[in-house]
């Protein structure tokens, strides 16, 4: 039977296209399934996970990792620039204010200029370096941190 070998193969094919669907859809932190369309912003579906709230870029939206790496190579983010800095106090001023002293901190995504992790460390925080590019000493990953900070 011709017909149904094919409808059987289609089946498979549909049961393993969703299987993939849904391992791409998990969320990326608490590796729940049930993630759903939240908003689309520049063209970017984000999803959002309903077990722990995380909002996160729906995976087929992402840059390549050569095409990623190419755009934060050309960025300008200088210790020193003023203007980058005035820039990250916006998060760090706030941060600055409620942080217990001596905190811990992982700068996540630093890039070549971890800007944010040197002024939170002038304020007198131990802050670790993390970038995948740029401080990839995932020995940093392993260990527990007071705060986290989060920027686009």
């Amino acid at each position: 039977m011709p017909g149904r070998v094919a409808l059987r193969n289609l089946r498979q094919k549909a049961v393993l296209l969703m299987a993939e669907r849904s391992v791409a859809s998990a969320c990326p932190l608490c590796r729940g399934r049930d993630v759903a369309a939240f908003v689309e912003v520049e063209k970017k579906q984000y999803l959002r996970c309903p077990a722990c709230q995380l909002t996160f870029v729906d995976p087929a939206a992402r840059l390549s990792l050569e095409v990623e790496h190419t755009h934060y190579l050309s960025h300008q983010n200088h210790i020193d620039d003023p203007g980058y800095r005035r820039f990250l106090a916006r998060l760090a001023d706030p941060l600055l204010e409620c942080l217990p002293v001596q905190s811990s901190g992982l700068d996540y995504g630093c890039g070549p200029g971890p800007a944010l992790g040197h002024m939170l460390r002038e304020a007198g925080h131990d802050v670790a370096l993390y970038d995948p590019f740029f401080e990839a000493h995932k020995g940093v990953l392993a260990a527990t941190y007071d705060l986290l900070p989060a920027r686009k």
